[in-house]
């Protein structure tokens, strides 16, 4: 009887194992929200549908939706990496080309360090669709891990007259690596001043090649 609960026991752990280990975008990932809604609002006093939007991501990137928006948060605020910073993308005032906006969270007094690129439709394009990619393809599998420390990244993006939102606790897999390319891109404006578009292009075509 004991070899048999024994056995039972093992099998189950097995089990879980090996369902928390199959391939899928969020294995290891930790607690996240998904959420897709229509993008104009149809009641309230804004135009576009911000019920996913925090704070601070307002006050980053006014009331209304994006193309592309990333946004990086992290748990314990210290090194390199400890301001709350977000990345947009956007069509400029004049509709002729796309620019790529990030901001800096750099105190409690709603202050923000601003910086702007002008880039190519294909990198928009691309930067896009990528993130329509993480998003949809986006599956919760096995049980939830224990995280301490680390980030949250949250994806948002319009897709036709959607508006879709996740948010990761400790992203993983291709969720995992469009979040470190955006990071990338803000490290390397912040501290570098530089964009170097062809790099993240490449990095992004990588990611779910065709």
């Amino acid at each position: 009887m004991k070899r048999i609960l024994l056995t039972l026991i093992i099998v189950s752990k097995l089990s879980i194992i090996l369902a928390y280990c199959q391939d899928g975008d969020k294995v290891n990932a930790g607690d996240f929200s998904l959420k897709k809604a229509y993008n104009l609002a149809i009641t309230g006093p804004y135009l576009h549908n911000i019920e996913s939007k925090s704070d601070l991501e307002r006050q980053m990137f006014s009331i209304f939706n994006y193309p592309v928006e990333f946004y990086y948060l992290p748990v314990n605020e210290g090194g390199i990496r400890k301001y709350k910073t977000g990345l947009r993308i956007m069509r400029d005032s004049t509709d002729r080309f796309y620019t790529l906006d990030l901001k800096r969270h750099i105190s409690d007094d709603v202050d923000f360090e601003s910086k702007s690129f002008i880039v190519s439709d294909l990198f928009a394009l691309t930067l896009h669709k990528k993130m329509i990619s993480v998003i949809d393809k986006f599956k919760a599998k096995g049980i939830p891990p224990l995280i301490n420390g680390g980030y949250s990244a949250i994806f948002r993006t319009i897709v036709d007259d959607e508006v879709w939102y996740l948010k990761i606790y400790g992203p993983y897999g291709n969720s995992l690596k469009l979040s470190e390319i955006c990071i990338e891109i803000m490290d390397n404006a912040y501290y570098h001043n530089k964009f170097d578009e062809a790099h993240y292009l490449k990095l992004l075509q990588e990611l779910y090649p065709e």
